[in-house]
C-alpha cells in the first residue's frame, strides 16, 4: 500500500544544506530541492497542487527570497512558506510577513533536526485548518440543500442628495448563522468551489425578482452582488457572469461586481484580463474592503476597477479621528483623480453622511440609511428608502 508523505519544496544556493535535508528527510518529506529560484517557480507552476509547503532561503544571488516568496502568491497563494535566512532586518521582517506572506521566520544556522520540527509544525496547522475548512464547507451546502438561504438588499444611497441608487445582495443563513458568524462561513468557502455556489443562488434569486425590483424603483438602477477573486480565474464563471448581466440589463437594472481587495489572487494576471473582459462588456467592478488589507494603494493605481468602497473600519472612526478622515480624503481625491467612483459603507448616522457628501463621496451605504431587508419582504412591504430621516 502507498504511504502518502508531505510534498516540500525548498530553495537555497547552499548545495550542502539541500543535501543533507534530502537524506535526513527521506521516508518523512517527499523533498523537492532547487538551489535556482527560477527553476523552483517554473516547476511550481506546474505541480503546485501537489505542495505541502515551500521553504526558501532569503539571500539568494539569483532572487531574494521576499521576491521568490512574492512570486509563488501568484501561482499557489495558499502554500505555507517558511523563510529561512541568517539576518532578518526589522524592514525585511515586515515585507516578509505583509508582501510575501510568509508564515515562519527560521534563522540559520538551523540544525536539520530543528527544520523538521518547523516544516512538522507548518503542515499540522494546515491540516487542522484544511479539516476544519472542509467542515464549514460542507455545512454550507447542507444548508443550501435544504433551503437555509436567502438573499438580503441593502440600498445606496447618492452622499449628497440621499436618493437611492441601488442595491447590494447580500447572502445569507439563517439557521447556520445562529452557529456560525457569516464572515466566517464565506471566509470558509473562499479559495473552494462553494464560492461559486453562493454566488450562483444568489444570482438566482435576484433574477427571480428582478422585474419587480425593477417596478419598486420605477427607475433603472445598479444592482451590486459579491464576487470572489477566485470566481474571477474562473472562464465558466465569467461567462455566467454575461450571461447575468444580460438578463438584468432586459430588466432596467445595471449590474456592477464587488471584489475584495484582501485576497492574493487580485494581483495574477488572470484576474485582471478577465476584470478587463467584464469591464469591456459594462459591468461596472468596484474594489471592496478598501483600506484594510495590503494592496489598496497600489490597486488605486491598476486601472483594474471602476470604483471602490471604502471599508466600514474605516468610516466609523473618520468623524473622531483626524488621520482616518484625512485618509478618506486622500482616497476621495486620488480615486476620482483615475475617474474612479467611491462608495463608503457602514454609515450609521447622518452627522457622518454629511461629512462625507461634504468630502465628496459618491455613494453612501450602511444601517442608518437602510438596513439589509429579505428580498421577499423588500418586495411585499415596498421598504424602500428614497429619502434618509434626519
Amino acid at each position: 500500500m502507498m504511504t502518502y508523505m508531505p510534498v516540500v519544496v525548498i530553495v537555497d544556493d547552499d548545495v550542502t544544506l539541500l543535501s543533507s535535508l534530502a537524506r535526513s528527510t527521506k521516508g518523512r518529506f517527499e523533498l523537492k530541492t532547487f538551489s535556482s529560484p527560477e527553476n523552483a517557480l517554473n516547476w511550481l507552476a506546474e505541480n503546485h497542487f501537489d505542495v505541502d509547503a515551500i521553504i526558501s532561503d532569503l539571500a539568494m544571488p539569483e532572487m531574494d527570497g521576499i521576491s521568490f516568496f512574492t512570486e509563488t502568491l501568484q501561482i499557489a497563494p495558499s502554500i505555507p512558506r517558511i523563510l529561512l535566512s541568517g539576518r532578518v532586518t526589522d524592514d525585511a521582517m515586515r515585507d516578509a510577513i505583509n508582501q510575501a506572506k510568509v508564515a515562519r521566520v527560521l534563522m540559520k544556522p538551523a540544525s536539520v533536526n530543528t527544520i523538521q520540527k518547523i516544516i512538522d509544525s507548518v503542515l499540522n496547522a494546515r491540516s487542522i485548518f484544511a479539516e476544519q475548512h472542509s467542515i464549514c464547507t460542507s455545512l454550507v451546502r447542507n444548508a443550501i440543500d435544504k433551503g437555509d438561504f436567502d438573499v438580503a438588499l441593502q440600498e445606496r444611497f447618492d452622499a449628497s442628495s440621499k436618493k437611492a441608487t441601488g442595491f447590494e445582495a447580500l447572502c445569507r443563513f439563517p439557521e447556520l448563522q445562529s452557529k456560525l458568524c457569516l464572515e466566517d462561513i464565506i471566509g470558509a468557502c473562499e479559495g473552494h468551489p462553494c464560492i461559486h455556489l453562493i454566488l450562483e443562488k444568489v444570482v438566482q434569486r435576484v433574477l427571480s425578482k428582478a422585474g419587480l425590483l425593477r417596478g419598486q424603483f420605477g427607475v433603472d438602477l445598479d444592482l451590486s452582488i459579491n464576487v470572489s477573486p477566485f470566481s474571477l480565474t474562473k472562464t465558466a464563471l465569467l461567462s455566467r457572469l454575461l450571461d447575468i448581466q444580460s438578463q438584468l440589463k432586459s430588466a432596467g437594472i445595471r449590474l456592477e461586481i464587488e471584489v475584495t481587495e484582501r485576497d492574493v489572487l487580485v494581483h495574477s494576471p488572470i484576474f485582471a484580463q478577465n476584470v478587463g473582459k467584464l469591464r469591456d462588456a459594462g459591468i461596472v467592478v468596484l474594489m471592496d474592503d478598501f483600506g484594510i488589507g495590503n494592496n489598496s494603494i497600489q490597486l488605486i493605481d491598476a486601472n483594474l476597477f471602476d470604483g471602490i468602497k471604502i471599508d466600514k473600519s474605516i468610516i466609523s472612526k473618520a468623524r473622531e479621528k483626524e488621520i482616518s478622515r484625512s485618509f478618506v480624503k486622500w482616497v476621495v481625491e486620488s480615486a476620482h483623480q483615475q475617474g474612479m467612483k467611491v462608495v463608503a459603507e457602514g454609515v450609521e448616522d447622518f452627522e457622518t453622511s454629511e461629512m462625507l457628501s461634504d468630502i465628496g463621496v459618491d455613494e453612501i451605504q450602511g444601517y442608518f440609511l437602510h438596513s439589509p431587508v429579505p428580498i421577499d419582504s423588500y418586495l411585499d412591504t415596498g421598504n424602500s428608502s428614497f429619502a434618509v430621516k434626519q
